[in-house]
């Protein structure tokens, strides 16, 4: 009988003790997880920032954009009613395309932000 015992309180002690390393697995497993979850919230906080500023500074270039798209409509809407002839100048035509250009690079940055 008291081997019986004995026994049983061997067994009891193994089971007690393979719970408590579990229990202790399972909160280095939480702490992990815990760890992980907070830095991925930090990065989605990061990257939700840059996008917000892209999105300004997306909007503030379209602005400054169509300001001086509409200055050089302006220009030419002066000069065709001051001479009643279509007159091309050069310089502005080389201030449009490379305002296209900056068009194209911003909407190439943003393609491969967002990508």
């Amino acid at each position: 009988m008291q081997k019986v015992m004995q026994g049983i309180c061997v067994s009891l002690f193994v089971a007690l003790c393979f719970i408590f390393w579990r229990y202790v697995e399972a909160i280095k497993d939480l702490e992990n997880e815990s760890y992980k979850n907070a830095v991925l919230e930090s990065k989605l906080e990061t990257q939700n920032k840059s996008i917000q500023i892209l999105k300004l500074t997306t909007q503030a270039y379209k602005k400054n954009k169509e300001k001086q798209e509409k200055e050089i409509q302006d220009k030419y809407a002066k000069a065709l009613t001051k001479t009643q002839k279509v007159y091309i100048n050069t310089c502005d035509v080389k201030e449009l395309e490379r305002l296209k250009k900056q068009e194209l690079q911003l909407s190439e940055l943003l393609r491969a932000r967002y990508e």
